[in-house]
């Protein structure tokens, strides 16, 4: 899986997974609190984080997937009849392969966990 992070004044980036934890590490590290908030889109279906980018105060918006998003698309291709396709394996974040039934919450790994607060869904 890849997110997509979209920032003021450059084109949209496809990010592998390892990539999306460093700007969340780097980003909480410059939070008062240390946390960042994890945000899910109703309209979207899809979870995103709000991340500083650079030292200049500029932010970007990370779109990424979560277990919740990939079951609402799971449903969605099971009511057309449809396949579905994940490509995980190499991507950065093994992670999601080895999750069965798991909450957004418990989908990131744990030494990340604790720098971000999920907003209801």
């Amino acid at each position: 899986m890849y997110a997509m992070c979209y920032s003021t004044g450059r084109y949209p980036e496809p990010l592998v997974m390892g990539t999306v934890l460093e700007k969340l590490r780097r980003s909480e590290q410059g939070r008062s609190n240390g946390t960042i908030e994890v945000v899910w889109d109703k309209e979207n279906e899809e979870h995103y984080v709000e991340v500083e980018e650079d030292n200049d105060g500029s932010h970007a918006t990370i779109w990424m997937p979560t277990r919740t998003s990939i079951q609402r698309r799971t449903r969605i291709a099971e009511v057309y009849g449809v396949g579905l396709s994940l490509w995980e394996v190499g991507q950065g974040l093994d992670y999601f392969v080895s999750c069965s039934s798991k909450s957004a919450q418990q989908l990131i790994p744990p030494e990340v966990r604790p720098l971000l607060k999920f907003a209801p869904t």
